[in-house]
């Protein structure tokens, strides 16, 4: 008799991360799960789950809170983007998050990475990451940069809190999709992060010259979605190259 192993949990804030990821799997279907929507599908024949559970801390918790019953995944990835505090780490740069703060004057917290990433991970940087309640602007950037974070974004420090407490082993890996001193145009979002089109409307009525940069800004997006894919297939790719899957033995230190 077969046994089928647990899926991989692909855990992402935003729409454009999950629905990006999902394009890579097989037998895919979507449903919602106590108000999260979770695509299932097998990638080189082994399943996973992409749960997309909105920005922050507290929307990841309550999406590993609702999803574990049912998945009982043994491993969690946090995948998607994040800002970029670092000036050696341009764009598109594959990261994998090595500590973890919650605000600039709290200690790291060092993130003991037990999945077993395939080689062609080892290059990927291993980085400090502010764990930030809002999005941050350039000046707030600047003095996360000067206590020595290199990316932040709004859900690692709650996502590696809430799989420790689930028992669920945790690594997140992000993709550097602004540089320090960028500011991103002022475009409002909803809780997953799709732009509101009113906002988009009003955004170009009143600088219409900057059409072109918020074309240059979507075909970032679908380079970093493409980025992002391919660490899916690695994780895929590592748990078959491990001789068992991983335990939960992910932890914050």
């Amino acid at each position: 008799m077969l046994t089928v192993p647990p899926p991989l949990l692909v855990v992402c804030a935003l729409l454009q991360e999950s629905a990006g990821l999902a394009e890579a799997l097989v037998d895919r279907e979507t449903r919602q799960l106590a108000g999260v929507s979770l695509t299932r599908g097998r990638l080189a024949g082994h399943p996973v789950a992409i749960a997309t559970c909105g920005m922050g801390g507290k929307a990841v918790r309550r999406a590993l809170r609702a999803l574990q019953p049912e998945l009982r995944p043994r491993h969690a990835v946090l995948l998607g983007l994040a800002g970029g505090l670092d000036p050696k780490l341009p764009k598109l740069t594959i990261c994998r998050v090595a500590s973890v703060a919650e605000s600039c004057g709290a200690p790291l917290r060092n993130v003991a990475d037990s999945f077993p990433w395939p080689e062609e991970a080892q290059i990927w940087p291993a980085v400090a990451l502010l764990s930030a309640e809002q999005v941050l602007g350039p000046s707030a950037k600047q003095t996360a940069a000067a206590h020595g974070f290199q990316l932040v974004d709004m859900e690692s420090g709650d996502f590696f809190a809430e799989c420790r407490a689930l028992g669920i082993g945790a690594t997140a890996v992000r993709v550097v999709f602004d540089e320090p001193h960028e500011a991103l145009p002022e475009i409002s979002t909803d809780p997953l992060g799709r732009p509101k089109l009113r906002s988009v409307a009003g955004f170009l009525a009143r600088q219409p010259w900057k059409v072109g940069a918020l074309l240059a800004l979507k075909r970032r997006l679908d380079a970093a979605l493409s980025r992002l894919r391919a660490v899916l297939v690695a994780a895929v790719e590592g748990l078959q190259q491990a001789d068992t899957l991983p335990s939960s033995g992910q932890s914050v230190e």
